[in-house]
C-alpha cells in the first residue's frame, strides 16, 4: 500500500485537514508505518493536482479541510 492510497483510505471516512490526517494516520498506523508531516502534505498536494481530492474549506492560516472525490474513491 502506498501512502496515496492510505491517505484515500483516511479521506473516504470523512473530509479532514493535514494535520487532522497527521493525527489520523499517527494514531492508525504509525506503529507499522510511519510518515511525516512533509510527506503527507506534499501526497496531499499531488492528489489535489490529480483531481483524487478536492478542498473543501479553507480555514484561517491557510487550513484547508480535504475531500475525496469520485476519482479518488475509484482510486
Amino acid at each position: 500500500m502506498s501512502l496515496r492510497h492510505a491517505l484515500l483510505g483516511l479521506l473516504s471516512e470523512r473530509p479532514a485537514s493535514g494535520y487532522d490526517l497527521l493525527k489520523l494516520f499517527d494514531t492508525s498506523l504509525a506503529n507499522v508505518w510511519p510518515a511525516t508531516q512533509s510527506q503527507i502534505y506534499t501526497e496531499l498536494t499531488k492528489l489535489a493536482g490529480t483531481g483524487l481530492i478536492t478542498v473543501a474549506a479553507e480555514g484561517p492560516r491557510g487550513r484547508k479541510d480535504y475531500r475525496i472525490t469520485d476519482a479518488g474513491a475509484k482510486e
